[in-house]
């Protein structure tokens, strides 16, 4: 049964240093949370519910937070009826043992691909895509960000720290920011 929960909160972002930071009270609690937590804060852009032009990005990893982000992401789309990006970021090995860097980006969409379709048969009316990136994770999905209608990331609950991807995308993202709980 899918998290009905769902704790929204702001930050004040007085000044430029404000605006730079996430409040202390929703840093606290996007990097532990009880339940998904949306962070909206004041530079966001406002998306009218049935405006459906723009994407719900996802931040996927293949870790059990980022599968429970994933679940909530196709949620949020398909009742919206917005298209699901999901975004995968890694940082090519070493080409000598893992083969040029367009293989290795060729396996992981293949791989990402397959959990989309996944993703799209739990969601019959689901539209779902994907992108793989060497990029640095949390720059990949604040790039996103400037066209999405919701950034959605999963948290590795206590052991989340200031340099993590979640908290990144918290204090970069110009679109809302959802952090899902690791289950």
């Amino acid at each position: 049964m899918p998290q009905r929960s769902l704790l929204v909160l702001g930050s004040h972002g007085r000044g430029l240093l404000g605006r730079m930071l996430l409040g202390s009270v929703s840093n606290a609690v996007a990097a532990d949370p009880p339940c998904p937590v949306a962070v909206i804060r004041p530079h966001t852009h406002a998306v009218p519910a049935e405006a459906t032009d723009l994407p719900v990005i996802v931040g996927f990893d293949g870790s059990a937070a980022s599968r429970a982000a994933l679940a909530y992401g196709a949620v949020h789309a398909e009742l919206r009826k917005s298209t699901l990006m999901v975004v995968h970021a890694f940082q090519p090995v070493d080409q000598r043992t893992a083969g040029p860097i367009s293989e290795q980006t060729a396996r992981r969409t293949d791989w990402l691909r397959d959990i989309v379709r996944d993703a799209e048969e739990t969601h019959p009316a689901l539209n779902a895509t994907c992108t793989v990136t060497d990029h640095r994770p949390a720059q990949a999905l604040v790039d996103w960000s400037t066209a999405a209608r919701l950034v959605v990331v999963g948290s590795g609950g206590r052991r989340a720290h200031s340099g993590s991807v979640s908290q990144a995308v918290l204090h970069h993202s110009w679109a809302p920011v959802v952090v899902v709980p690791q289950p």
